[in-house]
């Protein structure tokens, strides 16, 4: 059983939750990624990293970030991860599949090229994004360290 505020980052998509563990939870002996189909029934698939944010893809697979390791997704077949070049404070799936990444050095925003297999940064909103949101390729939400709220989507600070 999960206990009431243990949950470090959640994220769900395609009928699958993905939490990061705050602290151990006992039957999986660790700080953990778990995935659950009904919010009862919670399967561990991983203890090894020490993840802090949790992104499900289109698929509901989880794609995580450490804060020393980098970005980590998890393999198509789910039996394994693989590493995204890049460090990130926080990290978002859009619904189109596109990835974001808020950069841990100075909170510049990115996108992911998949095609060239590189991140790209996001220019016109400066340094100290904390956090970030995506809807599409074209819009996302961002939160920056004064705690303001902008998109591209109105190009402006939202009220």
């Amino acid at each position: 059983m999960i206990k009431e505020g243990s949950a470090y980052d959640i994220d769900a998509r395609k009928g699958v939750v993905g939490i990061v563990t705050k602290e151990t939870v006992d039957e999986f002996g660790g700080r953990n990624v778990l995935t659950s189909t009904d919010g009862t029934i919670w399967k561990q698939v991983n203890k090894a990293f020490n993840f802090t944010t949790v992104a499900m893809d289109l698929d509901g697979l989880p794609l995580c970030v450490t804060p020393t390791a980098g970005i980590w997704k998890r393999n198509d077949d789910n039996n394994g991860w693989f590493a995204i070049e890049g460090c990130a404070a926080d990290f978002s799936v859009a619904h189109d599949g596109t990835y974001y990444a808020v950069g841990r050095a100075h909170g510049y925003l990115y996108i992911f090229n998949r095609i060239e297999w590189r991140w790209i940064r996001i220019t016109g909103l400066g340094q100290g994004i904390k956090r970030v949101d995506g809807y599409s390729s074209k819009i996302y939400v961002v939160v920056n360290k004064e705690g303001e709220i902008w998109t591209n989507f109105y190009n402006k600070y939202v009220d």
